[in-house]
């Protein structure tokens, strides 16, 4: 009999560790779906994150667009703005430094207030002066 008590007590010490086993089993099973959780939740953040910053990406590269269609809409006003401006300048310069004469010429060999003080009538104060391709008063007109 002695025999028998050893074995029943040897198959009971058996299922003890058996149950103990299997307790530790589930109690890592349950941490192991835990860790598991806890990672689905990190990564679905991660997928949000992901999702905005490609929507401010898209939102800051249609400023960038704008950006670069309103700098080249800025580069043709300013250059036609300076071709106004020279033409401006040009006309400034032929009106006002060098004499016209009803003959069409503009007089280029001399500034305008020299020609009149230089070729002038009586005295160089009077303004009058003579066209150097008609020889007539441009003030006058012939």
């Amino acid at each position: 009999m002695g025999q028998v008590a050893e074995a029943i007590s040897s198959v009971a010490d058996g299922a003890v560790k058996q149950a103990e086993s299997t307790q530790e089993a589930s109690s890592e099973v349950d941490n192991l779906k835990n860790s598991l959780e806890s990672s689905r939740d990190c990564v679905s953040e991660i997928n949000q994150m992901t999702e905005e910053t490609n929507r401010i990406s898209s939102e800051g590269l249609g400023s960038v667009k704008d950006l670069i269609e309103k700098s080249q809409k800025t580069v043709e006003k300013s250059s036609m703005s300076l071709a106004v401006m020279n033409e401006m300048i040009a006309s400034i310069d032929k009106d006002f430094l060098y004499f016209r004469c009803d003959c069409g010429y503009y007089g280029t060999d001399q500034f305008a207030f020299p020609e009149c003080f230089y070729r002038g009538g009586e005295s160089r104060r009077d303004g009058q002066g003579i066209c150097g391709r008609c020889r007539r008063d441009p003030e006058a007109g012939g």
